[in-house]
């Protein structure tokens, strides 16, 4: 994933958000680039989120 990066804080609220009390980041390059539309690029959670929504990332406001 060239370019693109996940702080650990975006993993604890993405595996909470799935009903995991903890989680962490693993980065494996098993997914090939796409070429869709990426809808959450450059997201920054502070990490007590309890949803990925609730973090922000730069096209916020035309996602919802």
């Amino acid at each position: 994933m060239e370019g693109q990066h996940v702080d650990e804080r975006v993993a604890q609220v993405v595996c909470r958000q799935l009903g995991y009390k903890v989680g962490r980041l693993i980065e494996l390059n098993i997914v090939n680039d796409g070429s869709e539309q990426i809808w959450m690029d450059d997201t920054s959670c502070q990490g007590n989120e309890s949803k990925l929504e609730l973090c922000s990332f730069p096209d916020q406001g035309n996602w919802q």
